[in-house]
């Protein structure tokens, strides 16, 4: 009766009572067995079916001996000594109290950061403290902080930029403090520590004065860095207000049938998430700018991210790599000498480490040094394009010119034959065409292959009509009168009649523009082989021209633009052609035996090479495999050859090449494998 009366007495007298009284009734009912004084049949009051559990209410508080262990640095309180013990033993309080004892990440070098002290957590901006100051697992530590008695720090502690994001001063082992129980573990009273005294005596003069020197520089610097400290937080804290959200319209709520909202959803960074405060956020982050900045507007301002990883100590890291990933010749094997003649391995074009890893070789380096040397300056990449976008806006107004020319013709024409009487068979005047249709670029300028010796880019202007000797006169009388130059400068338009062509050059730079006039009648006429192209495709439409540009020029023309698209949609997402034909290009001019081998060829040969592995390739493995491809014997007539796929009909772009020209090219890469072999 004892054990039931005790019962009753503790029942729910408010919260304090709950703490202590419930957990002690408990274990005299359920632990204390037949010295309780209940009876097994008394056991069972109110509680049929229940079995021997205890009669505890839902809701009611834990008791006291669980709510005495409370860790410091992870802000949380355990169960009990084994779960506190486990606690702390466990990786998150590890990685915790590394952080406080001075191990702490260094955070943004450029904006500032704001640190929660009831958590011990840094965020990295305003809206990202907020939205954690909103969170539920920040109202559970606070509630659990004030329930304990400590204070809640109500604002947050403001970092500079590049400052540790550890806080000193805070116990690292993480005491229990004792609430409402006494003391997990008996502690050990210190009663008094003996004390030996000296007398005093005086300083020394020698060591007084350096002493007060060294404290009034310490005090000095503190005070200087503090300024310092102060004066980055406050920039850092205007660069935060300056922030502002960029591309809401982009962010679109997504609502289930009811109107309900479900998430949102970000159409720039093709991301999802469902809290308002994520898209507050997300809309003032870097991620989200940089690509509003790409792909809405390039003007937009975004902080660039400093590298923490100073450029000396990549260098030297990535120079202990190469030195780890040196090929280290494998001892020869015991027992008898291998024959001289044994076929030596296969070189594996790819390699058999981490694909995502790409190890530079010295054949690389020895290409991409050569690479450096013969790639254009930026200088004159910068005048090319100057050149070519001041010749391709006076071709328009040049375009433009004679089209209003032809339409004064026209009407001319028809007010000529109103008067005469003669009656108009179309009520609608049609538009004439106009004679300069379009301007491309061709050549080594559109497929991206100069080279810091080449002076000459040429365009191919496609004209309605084939193009006579009058259109390319004219083209040359009015360009230097539309073309944008400067005061100084001089504009040089050279007529090449023979070539169907004119030169262009400014006196500001030595690059001289080549501009050829052709007409896509020229092909179909040429390609039906009905006789002269030009006259055959002017008679549909009038009178033949009477003094006609030469056709084998603008048939060229049009194999350029044809070689240019070609070049485009296979060879321009090919990794390390380009570089490779850079090096073909430069080989070609400086070695005689090459010259014979043209550029169109040349291109095809790369792009057969290189898109038949199907695999990427470093700049060293693709002029390898290329030399390889030719050493044997691809451009004999035996072989497969080349056959043009800009051309409707087969043909073989090698037939041009003598059998000994094939051999001397064949020959001269042999050597040249054999010098790539011995690292020559």
């Amino acid at each position: 009766m004892g054990a039931t009366k005790k019962s009753s007495t503790t029942g729910y007298d408010g919260g304090s009572s709950s703490f202590s009284g419930i957990t002690s009734s408990n274990i005299a009912i359920t632990g204390g067995g037949g010295s309780s004084g209940v009876s097994g049949r008394g056991a069972y009051t109110g509680n049929r079916g229940r079995g021997t559990f205890s009669n505890k209410r839902f809701g009611q508080g834990r008791s006291a001996d669980m709510q005495q262990f409370y860790c410091e640095v992870c802000k949380i309180s355990c169960a009990g000594a084994q779960t506190y013990k486990e606690h702390m033993d466990g990786q998150k309080h590890k990685k915790k109290e590394a952080m406080q004892k001075g191990e702490g990440q260094t955070l943004s070098k450029s904006r500032v950061s704001f640190r929660c002290e009831t958590c011990n957590v840094t965020c990295t901006g305003k809206d990202t403290y907020e939205s954690h100051v909103r969170g539920s697992k920040h109202q559970k530590t606070a509630n659990l902080m004030k329930k304990l008695g400590k204070p809640v720090a109500e604002t947050p502690t403001v970092l500079a930029p590049g400052e540790k994001s550890n806080k000193p001063g805070v116990p690292s082992g993480g005491t229990p403090i004792s609430t409402v129980g006494g003391p997990a573990v008996p502690t050990k009273r210190v009663i008094g520590v003996p004390t030996v005294k000296f007398v005093g005596g005086e300083k020394l003069q020698s060591t007084a004065q350096e002493l007060a020197r060294k404290a009034a520089n310490a005090a000095e610097a503190a005070i200087e860095a503090s300024g310092q400290k102060s004066a980055a937080v406050e920039a850092a804290l205007a660069a935060e207000k300056e922030v502002q959200p960029v591309g809401e319209d982009y962010v679109e709520e997504e609502r289930n049938a009811s109107g309900k909202l479900i998430q949102y959803s970000c159409k720039l960074c093709d991301c999802k998430f469902s809290d308002p405060n994520a898209k507050n956020i997300h809309i003032k982050g870097r991620k989200h700018r940089l690509q509003y900045k790409m792909k809405v507007n390039p003007n937009l301002v975004v902080e660039v991210k400093p590298n923490q990883v100073p450029r000396e100590m990549r260098n030297e890291i990535a120079r202990k790599l190469r030195a780890q990933r040196m090929h280290v010749m494998p001892p020869r094997p015991l027992g008898a000498p291998q024959p001289l003649l044994m076929p030596l391995p296969a070189r594996p074009w790819c390699g058999v480490m981490d694909p995502g890893r790409r190890i530079e070789t010295v054949e690389d380096r020895h290409v991409m040094a050569k690479h450096r040397s013969i790639y254009p300056e930026e200088s004159q990449l910068t005048a090319i394009e100057k050149l070519v976008s001041v010749t391709e806006k006076a071709l328009k107004a040049v375009s433009d010119s004679l089209a209003q020319e032809e339409i004064k013709k026209s009407d001319n024409e028809i007010k000529e034959s109103q008067e005469e009487g003669i009656a108009s068979h179309s009520t609608e005047t049609q538009q004439p065409d106009r004679i300069l249709k379009g301007v491309m670029r061709v050549g080594l300028l559109a497929k991206g292959l100069l080279l810091k010796t080449d002076r000459e880019v040429q365009l191919v202007v496609l004209c309605s009509q084939p193009p006579t000797r009058t259109l390319l006169s004219k083209v040359v009388r009015l360009l230097p009168q539309v073309i944008e130059k400067g005061e100084n400068e001089v504009v040089t338009v050279v007529e090449k009649p023979d070539e169907s062509a004119l030169l262009l050059k400014h006196s500001s730079s030595d690059i001289i523009c080549r501009i050829v006039l052709t007409c896509v009648l020229l092909r179909e006429e040429h390609a039906a082989g009905e006789g002269d192209g030009a006259t055959a495709a002017a008679g549909a439409k009038g009178a033949p021209p009477k003094d006609p540009l030469p056709k084998v020029p603008c048939l060229e023309a049009l194999a350029e633009l044809r070689h240019a698209k070609w070049f485009q949609v296979r060879c321009s997402n090919l990794q390390s052609a380009a570089i490779t034909l850079r090096i073909l290009r430069d080989v070609r001019q400086r070695v005689q035996t090459w010259q014979p081998l043209r550029a169109w060829m040349t291109e095809l040969l790369v792009e057969k090479v290189l898109s038949s592995l199907g695999a990427p390739l470093s700049p060293g493995d693709a002029v390898r495999r290329v030399f390889e491809a030719v050493a044997s014997g691809i451009l004999f007539s035996s072989g497969p050859g080349l056959i043009d796929p800009c051309e409707k009909q087969s043909v073989d772009v090698l037939a041009e090449l003598t059998g000994q020209q094939r051999e001397d090219i064949t020959s001269s890469s042999q050597h040249a494998l054999r010098l790539i072999a011995f690292n020559q």
